[in-house]
């Protein structure tokens, strides 16, 4: 009886695993929204006076001005040497918004 309980409790576990991971591979598939994935995160975490809110770095208040610099943005979310956000700002971004900054880049930066 024993055996039959921890094999349902591996299956009933494996099946809630592979959920996620479909959950996940759909999050993936999905097109990242400009106006509701990318401008929120870019908003809350790089257009502040320290970072992209001053007249010293390119301003990212806009599509236009995000689009623009895509690539270097892609270029700066995976430098380990000159991050982006810097490692001194206490704006970091998680792995989870750096994901999506990305697959919004590789999907050719839609106006959407």
């Amino acid at each position: 009886m024993k055996h039959i309980l921890a094999i349902s409790s591996v299956g009933f576990i494996m099946i809630l695993s592979l959920s996620s991971i479909e959950g996940r591979m759909e999050e993936t598939k999905r097109a990242v929204s400009f106006s509701q994935d990318v401008l929120p995160i870019v908003l809350r975490s790089c257009s502040t006076i320290d970072c992209h809110g001053n007249e010293r770095v390119p301003i990212l208040l806009t599509y236009k001005k995000i689009s623009k610099y895509s690539t270097r943005i892609k270029n700066r979310l995976v430098d380990p040497k000159e991050p982006m956000p810097p490692k001194y700002s206490d704006k970091q971004l998680t792995s989870h918004e750096v994901e999506i900054i990305l697959r919004w880049i590789r999907q050719g930066s839609p106006n959407n």
